[in-house]
């Protein structure tokens, strides 16, 4: 009707009301030519766009710049997973205040700064800019087990000649950040559509045609000190294997009302980095968060050292130790005192100096450490998980009963649960996937206690911890229950702390609907607003989630 007729408000005869519009045919064919010609060019667009996408795809492919190789016959849904110390909120909001950016930027410019010393220490190539995707959740989100997001971008800077100026960038691309308000599938047709190579600006190709596979996530973390059933959560962190194919390296931000954690994966079948990496990466990502943050403490000196060696061969985990014991730790100097005797000590401070004392009760098997970490499942590639460290016991049937109350009989205003897929599996009709109710539902298979003698420990601490993950995520789904799984682990670091990790298959829900969960199971109404830029712009509502996800 645009394209043929002239648009005019008139009045209403009846109420006199001048907001009534009509379509009255056009008195000039050269306006009735111009607005075909637009008719026609938009007709034009969609008939060819099959045509003018794969052009697109293979400039953009010509012009790609790999920041690493991948070896693609192997396995795409093993992992090497790390996660990072915590970092006080306080200290981050202290930094943004002394910046003037937004939450996400810090966080992202700490990821991208680490990001690019590590691949210049892997002697691998640096772009100048990242182009990358930023979701975010439906708001109002959809309530239940879903998976419903939005899609924009950003292009924020991967190589950067000072802090500030990394910091300054990172903040205007966030604050230019578009979000579409359309579906994930009609989002993509209408932005490939608007940048086909013969509309594009010349200036957008310097960022267009640089990409890096990232995923980098930051949850909204608690606004208030969480309560389980009145004890205390004082940690939380979360990573996941993705479903984009191309995002290999995946970043992912939790935290609590105090502190948050950075937990980090990268795909096993990128070849051109070390196994190393997500460890490396992580120890940079400490020190860019204590630089921008200024935390000087003990634990972490500000000036780390690095040094990777390629052993041609394979290394027991159990040899090594026993050669550095006896080559370092037990070498003596003419008058029998150790060489190396700091590898045994520790910094303390003391009227307001530093020192070196010695750890009482050194065990090397904390220091040296096999990394294989990785996570694989036959029947479901792409899982996630929750970690959340309660300051206190929490017994497996109290948990059972109030995850019991608060998820599974939650009930919408039409009486349908809430949180239905719990209690489904999934199971093929015609070569289709459906989700269907498992038969004799048993919610104690589901969440299940840690079994120290099982395992042949009597301690469980943070190395114990990492090597754990790993085996949960690569322990694959058994068929004809649904695909989640939470395990508690009392006792951790031999303090009255309970571990609750959370594993879910990705069709079941995404992080934003399973922090949804961990909501109701603690009773909180509210989150958090992290801010997306500067103090002066808009916030987004509580329950939003910023995702930055590569093309």
């Amino acid at each position: 009707m645009d394209a043929v007729c002239t648009i005019k408000n008139t009045s209403d005869p009846l109420t006199g009301d001048s907001k009534v519009t009509k379509h009255e045919p056009l008195d000039n064919y050269s306006k009735v030519y111009i607005k075909l010609s637009q008719f026609w060019e938009t007709m034009r667009a969609l008939i060819f766009f099959p045509y003018e996408l794969a052009r697109f795809q293979e400039q953009a492919a010509s012009h790609e710049v790999n920041l690493w190789e991948k070896d693609t016959n192997a396995p795409n849904e093993e992992y090497y997973m790390n996660f990072t110390k915590p970092f006080p909120v306080a200290a981050i909001k202290s930094a943004q205040a002394k910046y003037s950016v937004g939450f996400q930027t810090l966080l992202f410019s700490a990821v991208s700064s680490a990001l690019e010393r590590t691949l210049k220490d892997c002697q691998q190539l640096v772009t100048e800019n990242v182009l990358a995707d930023c979701s975010r959740p439906v708001i109002p989100h959809p309530e239940g087990l879903t998976n419903s997001f939005y899609f924009g971008h950003i292009c924020a800077p991967l190589f950067s000649s000072s802090k500030e100026v990394r910091l300054l960038e990172t903040e205007r691309s966030f604050r230019a950040h578009r979000v579409s308000n359309i579906s994930m599938g009609l989002y993509y047709v209408m932005e490939m559509a608007a940048v086909l190579p013969s509309r594009l600006p010349w200036m957008c190709y310097s960022y267009l045609f640089q990409f890096v596979h990232i995923i980098f996530t930051s949850f909204p973390y608690y606004s208030t000190g969480v309560l389980l059933n009145n004890v205390p959560v004082s940690d939380s962190f979360t990573f996941f294997a993705s479903p984009h194919r191309s995002a290999d390296f995946i970043t992912l931000v939790t935290g609590t009302a105090s502190q948050i954690r950075f937990g980090l994966s990268i795909r096993k079948n990128v070849i051109s980095l070390p196994p190393r990496f997500v460890h490396i990466i992580g120890e940079y990502i400490e020190e860019e968060m204590e630089q921008l943050c200024t935390l000087k403490n003990g634990r972490i000196a500000p000036a780390n050292t690095m040094t990777v060696l390629t052993a041609d061969g394979y290394m027991d985990v159990t040899e090594f130790p026993n050669l550095f014991d006896k080559r370092v730790l037990q070498k003596r100097d003419r008058n029998g005192n150790p060489v190396f005797g700091k590898f045994c000590e520790t910094i303390t401070h003391f009227l307001g100096y530093p020192f070196f004392i010695k750890v009482k009760n050194f065990d090397l098997a904390k220091h040296i450490v096999a990394f294989d970490y990785y996570c694989r499942c036959r029947i479901a590639p792409v899982n996630a998980m929750t970690v959340l460290t309660v300051d206190g016991y929490m017994d497996l049937a109290e948990f059972q009963n109030l995850f019991d109350k608060r998820i599974l009989q939650k009930r919408d205003r039409n009486g349908n649960p809430v949180f239905g897929k719990f209690c489904e599996t999934i199971t093929h009709f015609l070569g289709y996937p459906f989700f269907i109710k498992v038969k004799n539902f048993d919610l104690a298979k589901h969440i299940v206690d840690f079994d120290y003698h099982l395992e042949g420990i009597d301690c469980f601490d943070e190395n114990h911890l990492k090597v754990y993950l790993s085996n949960l995520m690569n322990e694959p789904w058994v068929d004809g229950t649904s695909y989640w799984k939470v395990t508690l682990i009392h006792n951790y670091n031999d303090q009255a702390k309970t571990l609750i990790i959370m594993k879910w298959q990705h069709v079941l829900a995404d992080g934003f609907a399973m922090r949804s969960v961990m909501d109701a199971v603690c009773s909180i109404e509210n989150t958090l607003d992290p801010v997306i830029g500067g103090s002066n712009l808009t916030k987004h509502k509580s329950l939003d989630i910023k995702s930055m996800v590569s093309l």
